[in-house]
């Protein structure tokens, strides 16, 4: 996150999207919880998160927006959250 606010402007939106933890329940059966919210699966690790998750690692920015996002990717539904983060020179 750090090099993003490095990067972006003042006034510059960070706009990006991530697995939501509702991904856990096509995980569940056969994922190895390592730290929460962090799980190894199938030979692959795998971080989901929470809309509190995204503040934490946003809060350098000033939210904006956080959206749950579902689409359909492999045919199976895929849960995600987006996100509108915009960095001001009144940021940490």
């Amino acid at each position: 996150m750090l090099e993003i606010k490095r990067v972006l402007n003042y006034d510059g939106i960070f706009v990006g999207s991530i697995n939501g933890l509702q991904g856990l329940e096509k995980i569940k059966q056969t994922a190895k919880e390592i730290e929460p919210h962090f799980y190894f699966n199938k030979n692959k690790y795998i971080r989901l998160f929470n809309k509190e998750d995204l503040k934490k690692y946003l809060s350098i920015f000033e939210i904006i927006r956080i959206d749950d996002l579902e689409t359909i990717r492999f045919n199976h539904k895929k849960k995600s959250l987006i996100f509108l983060a915009k960095k001001t020179k009144y940021n940490r």
